[in-house]
């Protein structure tokens, strides 16, 4: 997995661009960190995860292990909003939204890009 990243200044959304193998939980953590770590840094509350370009490896149990935010033990991140775009079938990831949603997360999955800005956005 490889990502990149933007800030849409207009909108005040981190972008992050995902492409490649996408391993859940493992490479979850790793943006769930990067999104702990630039919005400490950065103070940045939403977040825009396109999801489009990643092929996702893993189980309802991995699904599960990610949406338990393993990378926020103090969850700082419950302040975030983030949203995750993917080019599949969404359903296949609404148990992950369910589960983060259950854990005080505000955190949504989209199949359209526009979408996810307007949610963030509002």
């Amino acid at each position: 997995m490889e990502f990149t990243t933007e800030f849409d200044n207009a909108n005040e959304i981190c972008i992050v661009r995902v492409v490649g193998t996408h391993k859940r939980p493992d490479d979850s953590i790793v943006l769930q960190q990067f999104a702990r770590d630039f919005g400490k840094e950065r103070g940045c509350l939403r977040f825009l995860f396109d999801m489009t370009q990643a092929q996702i490896v893993g189980d309802t149990l991995a699904a599960f292990e990610t949406g338990t935010v393993p990378a926020d033990p103090d969850y700082t991140q419950t302040k975030q909003k983030i949203a995750l775009v993917y080019s599949s079938n969404i359903e296949a990831h609404k148990f992950m939204e369910d589960v983060a949603v259950n854990r005080g997360y505000q955190v949504q999955v989209f199949g359209q890009f526009n979408d996810a800005v307007e949610w963030l956005t509002t």
